[in-house]
């Protein structure tokens, strides 16, 4: 956490704004609870295939393909009843992440 902005921001744009509002961050006490949140509940188990990286002097752009492994009791939790305990299920997409730091070099947002 030593690496985020007092005042960071994190937005998600998935289309559901319940999921959004949940998956986006505010403040660096929110962002390290959302990390938090995301290794207790045992969706730490991400791989992100990086196919392009594009930077600048404020910005890095990271586009490729994400692999996480959804815990079933997690995707029960969402509304999948079909989903099993103890299991794991892959999600799959296309993601591209826009990293955004302020003068001190600290992440002021994840979009």
């Amino acid at each position: 956490m030593a690496t985020v902005s007092p005042d960071a921001s994190y937005h998600s744009y998935s289309g559901d704004p319940e999921a959004d509002a949940a998956n986006s961050p505010q403040g660096k006490e929110g962002v390290a609870d959302y990390c938090r949140m995301i290794v207790e509940s045992g969706l730490y188990r991400i791989e992100h295939k990086t196919e392009r990286i594009v930077a600048d002097r404020e910005n890095i752009v990271e586009e490729g393909i994400i692999k996480m492994a959804y815990p079933g009791e997690i995707l029960q939790f969402m509304g999948h009843e079909q989903a099993e305990p103890g299991k794991l299920y892959l999600y799959q997409n296309r993601l591209l992440i826009i990293w955004g730091f302020d003068k001190q070099g600290l992440v002021k947002y994840e979009d």
